[in-house]
């Protein structure tokens, strides 16, 4: 098995739209994420290699940028390791000179697994924290208080049995109305300023962060019900 083949196992990142959507965890600005994800796109996924062969000109031209500030955003991309580079070139057949064409790019999947983990990791942080202080009490607790956390447990989760499901964030986007998609948690809101607080989630989009915390709150509200 090539070593390729083994990432592409190992990290499950199999098509361009999948190493686009890394572009998110990268700390960096956005004008170099558009260039990233330029790059990204022309990446080669039939053989499993992860190389993509784009000259400046063709990505200055993808994000509406020049060529001098797009070869600076491919040294800042190099520095943060995501990829390397390799220069390529060809033999004139008038001149029989050597010239140069396009930059050969080797996305380095380790490292962008990394990253990701780095942002999914903050995110996570920040839910469990919200999480931990919505959980009702559970010892201590007279028949009363506890009839009342009962009540309160079945109604919180019928709201999250009721929430917008999407399959992908395109479809979210798409469909949204006016509602607003956290790009990094996966949930759907009202509004951008309720993104801080996951309690106030109207949808969210499967497999996501925000995904995981429905399932979470409702496996804690089923026992609270049931115990």
């Amino acid at each position: 098995m090539s070593n390729a083949q083994v990432l592409i196992s190992q990290y499950q990142i199999y098509t361009s739209k999948q190493l686009v959507t890394t572009a998110k965890s990268l700390d960096t600005t956005d004008s170099i994420r558009k260039t990233y994800v330029a790059i990204a796109t022309s990446c080669d996924f039939s053989n499993k290699t992860y190389t993509s062969k784009i000259s400046y000109a063709r990505i200055a031209e993808r994000v509406g940028l020049s060529i001098r500030q797009v070869m600076r955003h491919v040294q800042e991309l190099l520095k943060l390791g995501v990829f390397t580079s390799k220069a390529t070139g060809y033999i004139c057949k008038r001149s029989g000179q050597r010239r140069q064409s396009s930059n050969k790019y080797q996305f380095n999947l380790d490292v962008i697994k990394g990253y990701c983990a780095q942002l999914q990791a903050k995110c996570h942080a920040h839910m469990s924290q919200v999480v931990e202080s919505t959980k009702p009490p559970q010892i201590n607790i007279d028949q009363d208080s506890f009839d009342s956390s009962q009540s309160e447990a079945k109604a919180k989760a019928s709201h999250l049995m009721s929430l917008v499901r999407f399959k992908t964030e395109k479809d979210a986007w798409e469909n949204r109305g006016r509602r607003y998609v956290d790009s990094k948690t996966g949930g759907i809101f009202i509004h951008s300023s309720h993104s801080n607080d996951p309690t106030r989630l109207i949808g969210y989009i499967e497999g996501s962060i925000a995904a995981n915390y429905v399932v979470n709150m409702l496996t804690d509200y089923s026992k609270l019900i049931t115990d």
